[in-house]
């Protein structure tokens, strides 16, 4: 009886509702009549639903079936999940992958979720394409898919806030930069320190100490913390500090703030 008043208010619901009349089914016993029934009732659901409300559907549909990858449901489920991805904000993109790798996408189903994350870059803010990338490097990207992410972020360098540059770094690093593009970053984080605060050149210059820089990089770096210096905070000054003993000898660091060493 339980089962049957669910599957009545089902037709008249809206998807998040759907999710919470399901969510206590599959405990109740269903039948295999009534399992199809609320399958169906997700699937046509789902294209209506907001990502976090398919995140929560797709989870009820695979408990209430032990169906293969190559199943119709399953099929239109992760068709559904790729239709969402192109609609969806970026914190949602993390978790419908997730449920997709669940319901056993193909290859050619993983090529169209890789080709929408790259459609996204262009217009995203910084840290959704660090967020974006963390997914897209995870989805096997081919060679030429990778060298279109990091020609995204080099272009989106220049453009960005010097406290938001380190997030793009990072994005572009896992993407395993040529020598070529690791340069134009270390020149943009080096244009960016000449417009920084001291916070933020305190990150910079982390950021930049991932990359391998010649000597006149590394000066240049140096100059702009003592420059830096006599502006910070006492927190940041411990930071920059910090980072002029890992840059300089310590005599030379101490003489490069007019204190002699003993």
């Amino acid at each position: 009886k339980a089962r049957q008043t669910i599957l009545r208010k089902l037709p008249n619901a809206d998807p998040w509702e759907i999710s919470n009349l399901l969510g206590a089914f599959p405990a109740l016993e269903p039948n295999d009549e009534e399992r199809s029934e609320a399958r169906q009732t997700i699937l046509a659901a789902l294209p209506n639903a907001d990502p976090f409300t398919v995140v929560d559907l797709l989870r009820l549909l695979c408990r209430l079936s032990e169906l293969e990858s190559s199943n119709e449901e399953r099929t239109k489920a992760r068709q559904v999940i790729i239709t969402t991805l192109s609609k969806t904000k970026v914190i949602g993109i993390h978790f419908l992958t997730r449920e997709l790798r669940a319901l056993g996408a193909t290859d050619d189903e993983w090529m169209e979720v890789r080709q929408t994350i790259l459609s996204k870059l262009p217009n995203a803010d910084p840290w959704e394409i660090s967020n974006l990338l963390g997914t897209f490097s995870t989805l096997e990207p081919d060679d030429e898919e990778r060298a279109e992410a990091r020609q995204t972020i080099l272009a989106a360098l220049p453009n960005t806030t010097p406290g938001t540059i380190p997030d793009l770094v990072h994005g572009l690093s896992i993407l395993e930069p040529t020598n070529e593009e690791q340069s134009k970053a270390r020149q943009t984080i080096l244009a960016a320190l000449l417009k920084a605060t001291p916070e933020e050149i305190n990150r910079l210059i982390r950021t930049l100490s991932e990359f391998q820089l010649d000597d006149a990089e590394w000066e240049q770096a140096r100059q702009t913390i003592i420059t830096a210096l006599p502006h910070a905070d006492s927190g940041t000054l411990y930071g920059l500090v910090g980072l002029l003993r890992l840059l300089y000898p310590v005599h030379d660091w101490l003489a490069a703030l007019g204190i002699e060493s003993t």
